[in-house]
């Protein structure tokens, strides 16, 4: 008889909580949206162009490393790749 009973009692709470459920997503759906008003933000604009009093400079000197290290190996030959980078 328990079994019959918690049958009866689940079927109009099912129904309850269904029309409960369509109710509030009917009237989530019926609301007017409300109206955004969009602001106007103001902005700074500046067109760049090529300047025409462009300067090249030109320099005399020599180009050397800022420190040397005399290294020596243990095979002779020249060193034709490089297989990591700096700072690896």
């Amino acid at each position: 008889m328990s079994l019959s009973k918690s049958i009866t009692y689940r079927q109009p709470a099912a129904g309850l909580v269904l029309i409960v459920v369509a109710a509030l997503g009917l009237a989530g759906c019926s609301q007017e949206k409300a109206e955004v008003t969009e602001i106007i933000r103001p902005v700074k604009v500046v067109e760049i162009a090529k300047a025409s009093d462009t300067r090249q400079l030109s320099y005399s000197g020599s180009v050397r490393a800022r420190t040397e290290m005399n290294l020596g190996f243990r095979i002779n030959g020249k060193i034709t790749e490089r297989l990591v980078d700096i700072g690896d």
